[in-house]
């Protein structure tokens, strides 16, 4: 009799500390403690097997905290740069920072609307903010000529007039001071050195009608062009 007693008791001993492991695991997933204990004290493999399977509230909770930093650090770089962008210093980029890929002053690869290049420090600004002037106090970009700024009402600067060529490779429009092309990332210089030579002479008895055929490739060119879209060679117009 005495052996028997003995048996239940270290059965129940058994089960009470075997309840604790669901417990356990279900307490670190950031549920009740006690109820999976009781859960286990009746039923410890389906307290076991539903401890195992159930939903991680704790590390659901830890991912939406990164999420929701994250969203605030984006927030916080997205509002100092609104507030900085009269200030950001100007650079030989054209065309829109979400169309400018590389550098025009080392050619490293840009990251997407980025403001500065992280290899040189160089500054980037779109073809609008570079012809059309910016509020110093506001930020806000206005129309070209614009004397007062339409969002405050400052004075604005005037604005410099800036010389445009094409890329000698993709054709695509670039500062005449770049020393890379923003959109394929060539090195002007080199392209046109090794490809062709970087200008040619266009007479104006070849000009006919506000057009003429490229002196070099033949093709039919606008003299609104500084650049051949064929072949890529700059025009100098006499």
């Amino acid at each position: 009799m005495d052996g028997l007693v003995l048996f239940y008791i270290i059965m129940i001993a058994v089960d009470f500390a075997l309840a604790a492991i669901p417990a356990n695991i279900a307490s670190g997933k950031g549920h009740s403690f006690g109820g999976f204990y009781v859960f286990g004290l009746f039923l410890f493999l389906p307290a076991l097997i539903v401890a195992l399977c159930i939903n991680d509230e704790v590390a659901d909770q830890r991912e939406r905290a990164r999420v929701l930093e994250r969203e605030k650090a984006l927030m916080s770089k997205i509002e100092s740069l609104q507030q900085g962008g009269a200030q950001t210093p100007t650079s030989g980029a054209v065309g829109g920072n979400k169309n400018i890929k590389f550098c025009t002053s080392c050619g490293g690869r840009l990251e997407f609307n980025a403001r500065f290049c992280d290899k040189c420090g160089t500054g980037v600004k779109s073809k609008e903010e570079l012809i059309k002037p910016v509020c110093a106090s506001c930020g806000k970009v206005n129309a070209e000529n614009a004397r007062f700024c339409d969002g405050c009402g400052a004075s604005l600067p005037e604005v410099e007039p800036i010389a445009v060529t094409e890329c000698p490779k993709c054709n695509a429009e670039i500062l005449a001071e770049s020393k890379f092309c923003d959109v394929c990332g060539v090195n002007v210089a080199e392209y046109r050195e090794n490809f062709g030579p970087s200008s040619i002479q266009v007479p104006q008895a070849a000009i006919e009608d506000g057009a003429f055929a490229c002196p070099k490739c033949g093709a039919r060119q606008q003299t609104t062009r500084n650049n051949c879209y064929r072949c890529g060679v700059e025009f100098l117009y006499e």
